[in-house]
């Protein structure tokens, strides 16, 4: 029997989780950071010919902490310590260097308006460059040290379908955050002793076992030394897991839904795994629904939008020129969107398209290298000074600086159609820069607008000044790096 192949000998009992597995990285940034401080104040003094004695040390000691503690706050403001961006190869450099930018930035306007006992711009530069290339060094030792240890977390998933499978691919896609899928758990008879062969990115495979039903749980959990369940069914559970669950709950293991899991891994929230789990997906008790929050939102809003229309009005003459001389047409270019509550308004923009775009007044979906898309207006969509017009939006309260992108009322009717929870992204104000836009911006299918429906729907469950503040600073690079379409 497959149960009896599985009895094995037990595995760590202990393991990290997703959370102390993210405060592991942390900690691991600050000796890193705090050698960065040290060796940058031994270059101040090396730079200002004197030896580093002891009074000398006594004398400075003290921005080790104030650069150690700006760099995790800036690190935390970026993104940095996100589980979705923690892991990633392919962000290693690129997540420690907008840290690096942001805190040299920061320090930067404090020279300039501080006195000049502070500390010299050429030190941050060099505290800076030595903090990322530690805390990149760090990390990526800490990572592979954690991997390697009996420190990983077994889990068993119950579900052996569509569900199932794809969140065992996730975790294979990404061994870093330490989790070990030992095998499946299944009530459908028939998929009894069944070989599952998982397939991930980056030529990754494995095959996995349908190891028992429901009432072979606790007996698994004791002998595979199971850390977590991951529950990934989309029906309500039936009494006999339910009693499983239960017996495995006293026995200290996690009970996580697959939605949850998920969720925290990629920053977004699965529709399709939802089934009649639609209570996960719903947020009840948003932030935004409070007082305070709204609040202050808003005055971030009107504060911002009025200095950002402040610093477009200098630019519109030269943009406004250049517009008329590429291509026939109006400088301004209004359509009607969805707001909150499935209200429209009008949604002002610079055009960046020739005027006959749209000749026959049918949506369609802005596509990559868009022939329509004027040669000045590619250079505005690179640089998204095409949307500042929507600071007026702002203003009069139809959109916030950051939210879900809102959608033209004839694409919202037939997405509405096809993907579940559509509705859901007109539970707040529509915004200028949104969760989905720093990690899925341009939408071309159906396909792409599901995915950023996962995005709206993460940013509306867990909303917050704090979230605000690191989408707003995500854009910012963004803009920055000119990465619009």
């Amino acid at each position: 029997m497959r149960l009896e192949a599985a009895l094995k000998p037990r595995y760590w009992r202990w393991a990290l989780n997703l959370s102390e597995r993210r405060w592991m990285i942390v900690l691991s940034d600050v000796p890193a950071v705090v050698l960065a401080a040290g060796l940058a104040l031994v270059f101040w003094s090396w730079t200002d010919h004197r030896a580093v004695t002891l009074a000398w040390i006594q004398a400075r000691v003290a921005w080790i902490p104030i650069l150690t503690g700006l760099w995790v706050v800036m690190a935390f403001l970026t993104g940095a310590y996100a589980p979705p961006e923690i892991y990633r190869p392919e962000r290693r450099w690129e997540v420690p260097l907008r840290t690096g930018l942001l805190v040299a930035l920061t320090y930067i306007l404090l020279y300039f308006a501080a006195p000049r006992t502070l500390l010299p711009r050429l030190v941050i530069v060099i505290f800076v460059i030595l903090a990322v290339g530690g805390t990149v060094a760090l990390r990526w030792g800490m990572v592979h040290l954690a991997h390697t240890l009996p420190l990983r977390r077994n889990v068993l998933i119950v579900g052996a379908a569509e569900v199932g499978q794809s969140l065992a691919e996730l975790l294979l896609d990404r061994p870093e955050l330490g989790y070990r899928v030992v095998g499946f758990i299944d009530d459908d008879g028939a998929k009894r002793d069944l070989v599952i062969e998982v397939r991930g990115n980056h030529n990754r495979s494995c095959c996995l076992s349908v190891l028992g039903t429901s009432e072979d749980m606790p007996t698994l959990v004791r002998a595979l030394g199971v850390h977590e369940i991951v529950l990934a069914i989309r029906g309500k559970i039936e009494l006999p897991l339910f009693q499983s669950l239960l017996t495995c709950s006293e026995q200290g293991v996690t009970i996580t839904p697959a939605v949850t899991l998920y969720e925290h891994l990629t920053g977004r929230v699965p529709v399709a795994y939802v089934g009649e789990n639609w209570n996960i997906a719903l947020p009840f008790q948003q932030p935004g629904a409070g007082l305070l929050y709204p609040m202050l939102k808003r005055w971030v809003d009107v504060v911002g939008a009025s200095l950002g229309l402040l610093f477009f009005g200098l630019l519109l003459p030269w943009l406004a020129l250049a517009i008329k001389l590429d291509s026939p047409g109006p400088v301004f270019y209004r359509q009607v969107r969805v707001g909150q509550g499935g209200r429209p308004f009008v949604l002002w923009k610079l055009r960046t398209m020739r005027a006959d775009a749209e000749a026959d007044g049918r949506a369609v979906w802005t596509q990559e290298e868009d022939p329509r898309i004027t040669r000045v207006g590619r250079w505005l969509r690179k640089a998204r000074l095409d949307e500042f017009l929507q600071f007026l939006n702002i203003l009069r309260g139809e959109m916030s600086a950051v939210g879900p992108r809102p959608e033209r009322p004839e694409l919202v009717a037939e997405l509405e159609k096809q993907i579940p929870f559509y509705r859901l992204r007109h539970a707040v104000k529509p915004g200028m820069a949104g969760w989905a836009m720093i990690h899925y911006d341009y939408v071309d299918s159906l396909e792409d607008a599901q995915v950023r429906l996962e995005y709206d729907l993460y940013y509306i469950k867990h909303q917050s000044i704090w979230l605000d503040l690191q989408i707003l600073l995500r854009a910012a690079f963004h803009l920055v790096a000119l990465k619009g379409r």
